[in-house]
């Protein structure tokens, strides 16, 4: 439990202020005031505008089977360091990152 306190609250004051400004607008997952309606609304937006466009088109659903775990820590790390400045939130993210030997424990439990 208190992990995940933890990861909420460096997620919510680190992370979110940092990555957020880089993601499109159709990225409405784990977004405040975003979420399964605003995802409904867009792929009724998309869906008539390609509708339209092409007549004939296709939408390809997926899933990528164990695709936290397959992400580079080193890779990650790189990337968050140009975007958090402030060396003690990213040991704090480090920590969490480098708690996990086979990539990233999100979407499921420990």
């Amino acid at each position: 439990m208190q992990d995940k306190v933890i990861n909420h609250l460096v997620a919510r004051f680190i992370l979110y202020p940092a990555i957020l400004p880089c993601l499109l607008d159709v990225n409405v997952a784990s977004r405040k005031d975003l979420g399964t309606k605003e995802g409904l609304r867009l792929y009724m937006e998309f869906h008539r505008v390609c509708k339209v466009k092409y007549n004939k088109y296709y939408i390809l659903k997926c899933d990528v089977s164990k695709f936290f775990a397959s992400i580079d820590h080193d890779i990650l790390k790189d990337k968050l360091k140009r975007r958090i400045k402030d060396y003690d939130a990213l040991k704090i993210i480090f920590d969490i990152i480098d708690n996990e030997k086979n990539g990233l424990s999100i979407g499921y439990s420990n």
